[in-house]
């Protein structure tokens, strides 16, 4: 349950296709859809089950729904069915979040396993007919497919490593502002001659859907998937029929504002999940009794450290793992000698929290050994690794073009040496996805009427209490907006993204009967105090 402490405000971040022209064909008129078995290296629906088709076809769209200026551009669709290949039925639309996530391989992963469900489960088992009764469908972002990809790194290495050795070095900023200077200016164009942004995603979705001959479609979202489905909803409302939200951002901010607003959100969701606990049993964990000082002790470490531990320090034994390897590193020992001493280290005197602990340094101590940040490791950047593959730069495309950003750099970089300086998790996303957008071409792209959610009649949210990608406290702005939306709040969980991860008898079965009948709690908020995760990361 909730920790009925006050919380401090300790600050956290987050920064957390290309298209073919086409002859032209009319907005107006659902395009064909030739549907053929996928191409696919590893398929899980495979011959075991009968009666299951998974088929894919290629749409052609207009390149920009502003515009029509008579190109084109092809789109991947994907359609799961179980049943026979030419009945009409309802579909649910999945989007597993992102933005640069490709749906395709999770969607066919989630469904192959709501198939195997055993009959007799009595948490689980009505997934298992929802194929029964819906298409499961899904529509690949522009700039993910392997034929059409957008492609966009960067020319030079943008040397973090030097604002992490010292936050206010000018030759580093310099740096660091030219090599996202030159990234916009390259990657700019090619994202919005492909169309890359969320309201052209919806525009995809709703051609599919007339193509498809869907009346309406259903939705399940997760993490940046809740914007799409939201989106989709405040343009479309009248074409929706339910709508699951797992782990919902807060879509009444624009990406800027939730880069500002994460930080304090993120704060509170560390403090209570990791610190408080941590310091509430001094016998347990030997970090004091004030959250403040081991939250302190986080601090001190070197900045490439926290930069590598950020995401995996989620509760109270990951605090007492990070905090006590950082000590030994400060007396001088080496790699080597960690990693031996983690084998015979008792981390705590209580049995239960000194097994996760030494769970938690294992997995510390590789997430620092593969770090690109380690001295000595050659310093490769995350801006040349993570934004090298298609879904880095569909990810800054969306974020940058979906609404406008201050274009003031030197505010954004006031921004990420003030927050370094008070956050543990700023992420490198943060601050080089911030210095892009800043320098990323204005867009005439206009975002929905949000509020016109208001409309939706059919809502399930889910959301993990301490959830830090997506914190409560934004997810609760969108609550606000859908006067008909629940919610099934996971209690003590850091978790992002709950459907299927549990077997909590409290969200499994309700989002399945949600989904099968649309049957919701009578309560606007359900508190799900049985959320384990199946597979724990300890």
């Amino acid at each position: 349950m909730s920790l009925p402490h006050a919380r401090h405000a300790l600050a956290f971040g987050l920064f957390v296709a290309l298209c073919m022209a086409h002859p032209a064909q009319s907005a107006t008129t659902p395009p064909d859809l030739d549907w053929d078995t996928c191409e696919r290296s590893n398929p899980y629906i495979g011959e075991q089950h009968d009666g299951v088709s998974v088929l894919c076809a290629s749409m052609t769209v207009p390149r920009d729904y502003r515009t029509e200026d008579g190109t084109t551009a092809r789109v991947q669709v994907m359609r799961i069915r179980k049943g026979p290949m030419h009945a009409i039925r309802p579909a649910i639309f999945f989007n597993f979040g992102g933005p640069g996530h490709d749906p395709r391989d999770q969607m066919e992963r989630t469904v192959v396993n709501w198939l195997d469900i055993p009959a007799q489960d009595d948490v689980h088992g009505a997934y298992r007919s929802i194929p029964d009764h819906y298409d499961l469908v899904t529509v690949v972002p522009r700039g993910i497919d392997a034929a059409h990809p957008l492609e966009c790194d960067f020319d030079k290495d943008p040397g973090l490593d030097d604002i992490y050795e010292k936050r206010n070095d000018e030759r580093a900023w310099q740096r660091l502002i030219d090599a996202t200077r030159t990234y916009a200016a390259n990657c700019a164009p090619r994202a919005k001659h492909a169309g890359i942004d969320t309201t052209t995603y919806v525009g995809d979705i709703e051609m599919f859907r007339q193509a498809a001959g869907y009346d309406r479609l259903s939705f399940y979202g997760a993490s940046y998937g809740t914007k799409v489905a939201l989106w989709y909803g405040a343009t479309h409302p009248e074409k929706v029929h339910r709508v699951v939200l797992d782990g919902s951002l807060d879509v009444t901010r624009t990406w800027a504002q939730l880069t500002k607003a994460w930080p304090e959100q993120r704060s509170m969701a560390f403090y209570d999940a990791a610190l408080q606990p941590a310091t509430d049993d001094p016998r347990a964990f030997d970090l004091g009794t004030h959250p403040g000082v081991a939250y302190t002790w986080l601090m001190r470490m070197p900045l490439w450290l926290r930069m590598a531990w950020q995401e995996a320090i989620q509760g109270p034994e990951d605090v007492l793992a990070a905090v006590t390897m950082d000590r030994w590193m400060r007396a001088g020992k080496t790699t080597p000698q960690i990693r031996a001493m983690l084998d015979t280290y008792d981390f705590s005197a209580v049995p239960e929290v000194n097994n996760a602990a030494i769970h938690s340094a294992a997995r510390l101590y590789r997430l620092m050994h593969r770090s690109h940040l380690l001295p000595g490791q050659g310093m490769v950047q995350q801006a040349a690794s993570a934004i090298a593959d298609t879904s880095g730069p569909v990810n800054l495309a969306v974020q940058c073009s979906d609404s406008p950003w201050d274009g003031n750099v030197a505010s954004w970089r006031r921004f990420v040496v003030d927050t370094l300086a008070y956050t543990f998790t700023l992420a490198e996303g943060d601050i080089v996805g911030s210095l892009v957008c800043a320098q990323w071409p204005r867009t005439d792209i206009v975002a929905p009427d949000i509020a016109s959610v208001a409309r939706l009649k059919s809502v399930l949210m889910i959301h993990g209490e301490y959830d830090r990608r997506a914190p409560w406290a934004g997810a609760q702005k969108t609550l606000a907006l859908m006067p008909q939306a629940r919610v099934l709040l996971a209690r003590d969980t850091t978790a992002h993204g709950l459907l299927n991860t549990s077997r909590s008898r409290c969200i499994e079965p309700t989002v399945a009967q949600f989904l099968l009948h649309g049957t919701v709690p009578v309560k606007k908020i359900t508190h799900c105090d049985d959320y384990l995760p199946l597979y724990a990361d300890r």
